[in-house]
Parts: C-alpha cells; sequence; structure tokens
C-alpha cells in the first residue's frame, strides 16, 4: 500500500505537514518538487488547488458525440 505525505526538505531532515495514521516507521521515497517562484515569494500548488482547476476546466471541453457501436463500419476500422 502506498500512502502520500506531503512535507518540507531542509538540511537533511524532511518534516511531514500530517502524521501519516497507523505508520511507525517504513520504507520512504522522496521526490522533490520544482519550487516555482514569482518575486521573492514561493509558490507551491497543492493537490486540492490542482484538482480545483481541472474541476473548473472539465466543462469547457467540447462535447464528445456519441456514436453506437453498430454504425462503426469494422472493416474500414480494421484494415
Amino acid at each position: 500500500m502506498l500512502i502520500t505525505a506531503q512535507g518540507i526538505y531542509h538540511d537533511g531532515i524532511v518534516e511531514l505537514s500530517d502524521k501519516p495514521d497507523n505508520i511507525v516507521s517504513g520504507r520512504v521515497v522522496v521526490t522533490f518538487l520544482d519550487n516555482k517562484t514569482e518575486g521573492n515569494a514561493s509558490v507551491s500548488v497543492n493537490a486540492s488547488e490542482r484538482i480545483a482547476a481541472l474541476r473548473a476546466w472539465l466543462p469547457t471541453l467540447p462535447e464528445v458525440p456519441l456514436v453506437p457501436l453498430e454504425a462503426l463500419d469494422r472493416e474500414l476500422i480494421y484494415k
């Protein structure tokens, strides 16, 4: 089972934002994310902000027409 936790790395130490439930010890893989900066402030995009952006973007996609499978010409598809 994989559990994702967010945190900050500084001087060789990883500090997690929240303590994972039911984890006393275990192996970890640390992935370093790009730090984006605007001026002097560090900008981070967390998962909930990304999800909100995707939910706002989805309705802008064009509607895909539904085509019944019987209407497809199988001879043209499998050539």
